[in-house]
């Protein structure tokens, strides 16, 4: 099994610069895109903390690949 955990650089930054709305919004928006990602390349999103997403990889089925998969997730869904 792999695990990835993804979070969003500067986002106390963000956060005081955005309404609420518009942070919520963005934060969405960021889920929605690595949620895709991971789940592209077969991983399966185990929880959304705060800012941050934890992944994982081999459950429930263990490939051997798995840990190439997550590094290929993780690269798929960085910014440009």
């Amino acid at each position: 099994m792999t695990v990835v955990f993804c979070d969003v650089t500067g986002s106390t930054a963000l956060g005081e610069k955005l309404d609420p709305e518009s942070l919520r919004r963005v934060m969405s928006r960021y889920f929605d895109e690595m949620k895709s990602a991971l789940e592209r390349h077969g991983g399966t999103v185990e929880k959304f903390i705060g800012n941050a997403v934890m992944a994982v990889f081999g459950i429930p089925v263990l490939h051997e690949d798995d840990a190439l998969r997550a590094v290929r997730a993780a690269s798929d869904s960085a910014p440009p």
